[in-house]
């Protein structure tokens, strides 16, 4: 499984003058890594013709966040088991439903199952 590209990403404006200026798009901070990791051109024109501005912005902003919300998850899962383990909660943990939601968000960031 390929990793995605490394964070933290940033939202940036569209500005060439072409028809999706003032659109977002999302690239790397790293400005090394010359690549952008999400654009409207495709998916709006396929996918989200209805799309407005500012969700697309809306959009971005949380895109643009993920690599650092899915450390931070996994950093807060790692505290929380833990805690578990010293204790004697840990079966507890594991089972709520929270926990479950947790891992599941790890496993489709991770491209895991």
């Amino acid at each position: 499984m390929a990793k995605h590209t490394k964070g933290p990403w940033k939202v940036l404006i569209e500005d060439t003058g072409g028809e999706f200026s003032g659109w977002p798009y999302i690239a790397p901070t790293d400005e090394e890594l010359d690549c952008i990791i999400v654009h409207n051109k495709g998916f709006k024109d396929t996918y989200w013709d209805n799309l407005g501005l500012k969700e697309s912005l809306a959009n971005a902003n949380l895109m643009a966040a993920s690599p650092e919300l899915l450390l931070a998850l996994k950093d807060t899962m790692l505290t929380l088991a833990e805690v578990a383990k010293s204790t004697n909660t840990y079966e507890g943990l594991i089972d709520s439903p929270g926990w479950i939601r947790a891992m599941a968000a790890v496993n489709k960031a991770e491209g895991k199952k």
